[in-house]
Formats: structure tokens, C-alpha cells, sequence
């Protein structure tokens, strides 16, 4: 079996930029609702799961031991043997899931969340990262050089009803979007410096001068 590469692919516009627009915007939305439930329990924050949904509250003191249980990470959730635990779980069930930034990859048939690739036990997932700032995205997207030859036959075999593989499912399935472009890893690397040289440019010219006396 061949090895696993990455894929990079630098978006600027198109579908996932306004997918993750928004994305941002009901994240927004939603901060509100998340804070007025902190500040009426009394919590500090409220830890969210990789897939937004809620993952607890955290407190800076520890809240009525009637109320609340506490999981191995330590953040705290209501006991629903409780009148009061069972109202609190009630208000958490109403607030809107917090959407993370990766779902935009949806629109691309990618997930950070469902993995693309499997080989010897392993997963590999599709990545989502860039500079909101600069409106620059890159998607890395797992990846594997399999011979045409045996592409083709894994499609016979799949349209004969033989069998599905997942990883050659995905392979022969997916195609970037027309507005994605494809990078090698050195490009995605130095504009990663370039940005980064000119933020720390930018904050050097706002930095006031020192006077020696």
C-alpha cells in the first residue's frame, strides 16, 4: 500500500469562504446566549466539544455539590437526578450548537471530523487553517499515489457489487473545487513566513522608539 501524503490547496474565494463567513457569523450569534448562561449559573466559561456541541461548565470555585457532577477532565455538568440539574440541562439542550470552522469543508465533501483515509489502523482527516486577517485559507487534504490500474479495478469491483473500500472510495471519488489551488508544501511554508515577517513588521513600526538619556 502506498504511503500517505497531504494535499494543499490555498483558497481565497468561492464556496468555503462563504461557507466559513457564515460560520463566524452564528458563532457570533450565539456568544451571547453562552455568556448569559455562564453569568446566571456563575460558571467562568463553558467548554465546548470538538463538534460544538456543550462539554461542560467550568468554575473558578465549586459550584453546590447537589447540582452539579464533575467529569474526569474536570468540568462540571448538571446532575439529572435533581429538579435544579434537570431545569439547567434544559436551558444547555436550547442553545444553538457552536459551529467550529471546519464544517465549512462540507461543501468540499471533506470532514475534520469523518476521516478520509484509512491504512494499518490508522485515520487521517482533512485539515482547515489559514489567516482570517488576509482572507487566505489552506485546506490539506490526505492523500494517497495508488497505480490507475488498480483504480480501475477497485471501480469494477465496486460497480459489480463486490465490495467498498472507504480509502479507495475516497480516492476515486473526490475532486478539488475549481476555485481551490493546489500548492506544494514549500509555498504553503513561505507564505506562512512572508505573513508572519510582515505582522512582525507591522508591529515593530507601532512600537515607540526608546531614547537613551
Amino acid at each position: 500500500m502506498a504511503d500517505v501524503i497531504t494535499r494543499y490547496f490555498r483558497v481565497t474565494s468561492g464556496p468555503l469562504i462563504d461557507e466559513i463567513a457564515r460560520i463566524n457569523a452564528s458563532r457570533e450569534a450565539a456568544k451571547p446566549l453562552f455568556s448569559a448562561l455562564c453569568e446566571k449559573v456563575g460558571a467562568e466559561s463553558i467548554y465546548l466539544r470538538r463538534g460544538g456541541s456543550f462539554g461542560g461548565f467550568k468554575f473558578a470555585m465549586q459550584p453546590d455539590a447537589k447540582t452539579y457532577k464533575q467529569d474526569a477532565n474536570g468540568y462540571l455538568f448538571p446532575k439529572l437526578n435533581t429538579t435544579a440539574g434537570k431545569a439547567l440541562q434544559e436551558e444547555i439542550d436550547r442553545l444553538p450548537r457552536i459551529r467550529p470552522l471546519t464544517d465549512a469543508l462540507g461543501i468540499a465533501d471533506l470532514s475534520s471530523c469523518a476521516p478520509s483515509i484509512f491504512v494499518d489502523g490508522r485515520v487521517y482527516f482533512a485539515r482547515l487553517s489559514g489567516y482570517a486577517d488576509e482572507g487566505i485559507w489552506i485546506v490539506a487534504v490526505p492523500w494517497m499515489s495508488i497505480a490507475p490500474d488498480e483504480l480501475e479495478r477497485y471501480r469494477a469491483n465496486k460497480a459489480s457489487g463486490l465490495y467498498i473500500d472507504n480509502t479507495l472510495d475516497f480516492l476515486t471519488s473526490w475532486t478539488p473545487p475549481p476555485d481551490w489551488v493546489e500548492q506544494k508544501r514549500w509555498e504553503v511554508e513561505r507564505e506562512a513566513e512572508q505573513i508572519t515577517a510582515r505582522r512582525e513588521a507591522a508591529k515593530a513600526a507601532t512600537q515607540p522608539e526608546s531614547v537613551e538619556a
